[in-house]
């Protein structure tokens, strides 16, 4: 009984150590569920305005979150690939990105690797720009690849924010209320 006990027990352990791993990212943060603006927009199609066929631009400030010391910044060639990709994503809605202004560099490691969403709403409320769609391309967001708040931004992780991913495109699909954009 009692190396049952202890098998039971150290397999406990080697499961939790796991799950502590810093990189051991989520996929996303965004809570789950409807908006009300997409639960009405569901039930009565006919009475929201169909777009012609013009593309409509969206503008997007960029922020890049380091480290106090100027380390663990996300790379500008990653992002110009990075915005090539979530335009491809969003092409056949008729929908293209580009960045406004220009890309604003936050040196703070408190900010580039936040613990918590608490903590990201505080960054994207002292650095937000009106406007725009704000995405702030950090060490690690809260242990997620990334997530949107609608009321504030986007937060991406760096390792989610490969040239090829679709991060970010998922994250500005929940942006526009999509409930999880690319997954079903």
């Amino acid at each position: 009984m009692r190396i049952l006990l202890f098998l039971l027990l150290m397999s406990g352990l080697t499961y939790q150590t796991q799950g502590q791993e810093m990189y051991d990212l989520h996929p996303c943060g965004t809570v789950l569920g409807r908006s009300p603006w997409l639960i009405n927009y569901q039930a009565n199609p006919h009475l929201f305005a169909r777009r012609t066929g013009e593309t409509l631009y969206v503008p997007l400030t960029i922020h890049i979150v380091g480290n106090n010391d100027g380390s663990n910044f996300y790379r500008e060639q990653n992002l110009v690939q990075a915005l090539c990709t979530l335009n491809a994503d969003f092409a056949p809605s008729g929908i293209q990105f580009y960045v406004s202004g220009q890309i604003r560099y936050i040196r703070s490691t408190e900010y580039s690797s936040h613990s918590t969403i608490h903590k990201g709403a505080e960054m994207m409320f002292k650095y937000n720009v009106p406007n725009t769609i704000n995405t702030y391309f950090v060490g690690n967001a809260s242990s997620f690849c990334g997530y949107n708040l609608p009321y504030a931004g986007i937060a991406i992780s760096q390792n989610c924010a490969k040239p090829s991913d679709h991060t970010w495109a998922h994250e500005i699909g929940h942006h526009f209320a999509i409930p999880h954009p690319f997954l079903g």
